[in-house]
Order: C-alpha cells, then sequence, then structure tokens
C-alpha cells in the first residue's frame, strides 16, 4: 500500500509510517504541520469532471494543503468546490493606476508616448493592466522610433479612430440607406474593422448625445442584439449582408426624433 504525497515519490506504508512519525514528532514543537499552497490559474476551464475530482483532492489533503482557484468566470466553477472556498473579487484597475504604470514604462524603455496615445491607451484597455502592456508595445514595436499617438494606437490594433465614427454617425442621421451600407462596407472591406468594433464605438459615441431616454434605451438595447448577432458571425460571402440590419438599426434614431420633434 503506497501513500501520495504531493511533491514526493510514492514510499511503502511502514517507511512511510516511520518518516511521518519523525515528521510530526518534528513540527509538534513548532507549532503544527506546514501547509503547502496550490495555485490553479484559469481554473473555469476545467470540465466539470475534472473539478468533481479537484473537490475530491481538496478534501483528502484539507489538512495541510491550501488550493488558490484563479478564474475569469466564477459561475463556470462548480457550486460544490465555491462552497468550500472564500471568493475574493477584483475590480478593474483605476484609469489613474493604469496612467502610473504607463509612464513608468515610457521612462524604462526610453519610449515616446503623446497624451492623446496615452489616453486612448487607457480607454481601451478598459481596466486591464495586461491589455494595456499589450497595446503599448504593439503600437511601440509598429512604430519604432516615432512617437506613439492616438491615430498609431488605433491603426496598429485595427480599431477605428473616433473621428471616423464621429463622421459615420452623423452620416446615419441625415444620409439615405443605401448610402450609409456603401461608405461603412468601404471601410469595414479596405481597413479591415470589426465589426464588433463599430458596436462598442457607436455604444460610446451615444452615451454623448443629449437625446431623450426612451430614445437611447431603444438605441443600446438593439446595439445589444447586434453584439450577440456578431458573436456568430455568418460566412464571409453572406459578411456584406450581415452588416445592413446595423445601418437599418441605427437609422431608427432618425425616425425616432421626427416623432420628438
Amino acid at each position: 500500500q503506497n501513500r501520495l504525497i504531493f511533491g514526493k515519490s510514492a514510499v511503502p506504508a511502514t517507511e512511510g509510517a516511520e518518516a511521518t512519525s519523525s515528521h510530526g514528532q518534528e513540527k509538534k514543537g513548532q507549532g503544527g504541520p506546514s501547509l503547502k499552497l496550490i495555485i490553479l490559474d484559469e481554473a473555469d476551464q476545467m470540465t466539470n469532471a475534472a473539478q468533481n475530482a479537484l473537490r475530491r483532492i481538496m478534501e483528502a489533503y484539507a489538512r495541510n494543503v491550501r488550493f488558490c482557484l484563479i478564474c475569469n468566470f466564477v459561475n463556470k466553477i462548480t457550486p460544490a468546490i465555491q462552497s468550500r472556498c472564500t471568493g475574493f473579487r477584483f475590480t478593474p484597475v483605476s484609469s489613474a493606476s493604469l496612467k502610473t504604470k504607463a509612464a513608468q514604462i515610457v521612462q524604462d524603455e526610453k519610449m515616446k508616448l503623446s497624451d492623446d496615445g496615452l489616453d486612448a491607451l487607457v480607454k481601451i484597455a478598459r481596466g486591464d493592466m495586461r491589455r494595456l502592456l499589450n497595446c503599448m508595445q504593439a503600437s511601440h514595436l509598429a512604430h519604432p522610433g516615432e512617437e506613439v499617438n492616438a491615430d498609431i494606437v488605433h491603426r496598429t490594433l485595427g480599431l477605428p479612430p473616433p473621428s471616423e465614427v464621429t463622421t459615420m454617425f452623423e452620416r446615419l442621421l441625415v444620409a439615405d440607406f443605401f448610402a450609409c451600407c456603401k461608405e461603412l462596407d468601404e471601410l469595414v472591406t479596405a481597413k479591415g474593422y470589426a465589426m464588433r468594433d463599430w458596436v462598442i464605438a457607436f455604444h460610446e459615441r451615444i452615451l454623448l448625445v443629449d437625446w431623450p431616454a426612451n430614445v437611447l434605451i431603444t438605441f443600446v438595447s438593439r446595439l445589444a442584439d447586434l453584439e450577440c448577432m456578431q458573436s456568430s458571425p455568418p460566412s464571409s460571402k453572406l459578411a456584406p449582408a450581415s452588416r445592413q440590419p446595423l445601418l437599418r438599426r441605427l437609422q431608427f434614431l432618425r425616425s425616432e426624433r421626427r416623432n420628438l420633434d
């Protein structure tokens, strides 16, 4: 009969008993057995079967082992494991902390970064320090020796710049449906923008407009439907047609404004 010992090979029961006895005597005067810490990152990617097996291991070694499970979505952790753990939730990093870290990186790496470039990076990061570092590195490596500004950040990451978003948003309020379809299709095809990025950009833009609450609520709700549609995109042959519902729903604002007038 062999015994499983973390970090050690299995030993016979007699030797294990002697080792346990001597180990217990040694630790008895030191305040009890030493604890081992096991950290599992991305624990929410484990299957239910694997989590059930982990639960049994946690119960078997609860005396001297502590488990730290790191996950992005706590709802993907089985209730059996959640009930045995103490949850710690971490909020997104504040903009001030992101700017402080970015300034330190700029100084250490001798990087040139403008104020508008820093603001663009912080806005894109959305409280995620790792995303901030990745975006800074990509922008710097794509344009070595140049000052990284907001335009370089958006072009490097393939995101529509605010100027194009504002222009397209204003066109949706005055131009006809087919003209808007053509312009947006040219932007997406020529510059390789993702429709999900346009949905997010329009959402941020609409929140800055002083319109009645019922119009904004309907608009945001329909943008949410479009984002859900983009999560399961059609084939490449139908991709241009999939952009038409976006414009049709965005132009809903025109009719709403006329009704209010």
